[in-house]
């Protein structure tokens, strides 16, 4: 869903809509910020449950890659953050920006692919 909104973010950005680009990046955020605290709760729950990172291969495997996800999530907000400068600028010098715009969009997108692969090979295999 993120991506959704970051995609929004992105049409409005092109177009110069700051109104919608401020409420689409918001909602990504939020959406992020979210999505750390359920990462939170999932390895709360994993140690309540016994699962550690020296409960066997799976559990160990099953930390590390959410772990790692999860600090490359947190590098994304640190983009999303930076694109609040683009918002405050009221798109002023939009040309300079827009560089550096789509590589945080491109990798943000790239986080929810990553997501969806691990969620499938983690959670449902």
């Amino acid at each position: 869903i993120s991506s959704f909104t970051i995609h929004r973010f992105q049409k409005a950005f092109d177009s110069l809509d700051s109104k919608k680009a401020k409420y689409s990046l918001f909602s990504t955020l939020l959406m992020a910020f979210g999505f750390l605290l359920t990462q939170k709760m999932l390895w709360s729950s994993l140690k309540a449950s016994g699962l550690t990172t020296n409960s066997g291969i799976f559990a160990s495997i099953l930390h590390g890659f959410t772990w790692i996800h999860a600090a490359h999530v947190a590098l994304g907000i640190l983009g999303l953050l930076y694109l609040i400068k683009t918002i405050k600028k009221e798109f002023i010098g939009h040309v300079r920006f827009e560089n550096r715009v789509q590589n945080i969009i491109k990798f943000w997108h790239f986080l929810g692919v990553i997501w969806g692969l691990m969620f499938v090979v983690l959670f449902l295999i």
